[in-house]
């Protein structure tokens, strides 16, 4: 999660690292799996896992509190742009 409120000096507030899903007959090997997208939704992050399916994690502290707030979310379009007049 990075934090944009000063564009110039973006910083990194939180993040998840899921260990990768082991094989259980080959535990040498790593199984297809893992995130692949994730998105902020009005204190709350989704996040996509192909074999896990939906994580949803809470996200709270000063960063989280001037959040914009939006009343629904499509992330595949770009309804609207930060900072844009």
């Amino acid at each position: 999660m990075v934090d944009f409120t000063d564009p110039a000096a973006a910083r990194e507030v939180a993040f998840a690292d899921p260990a990768p899903l082991v094989n259980p007959d080959n535990p040498a090997a790593i199984e297809l799996g893992e995130d692949w997208s994730t998105y902020w939704y009005n204190g709350r992050i989704y996040e996509s896992d192909i074999k896990r399916g939906l994580l949803i994690w809470n996200l709270s502290g000063p960063f989280e509190a001037g959040a914009r707030r939006v009343p629904y979310l499509n992330p595949q379009t770009a309804e609207f742009t930060l900072g844009s007049p």
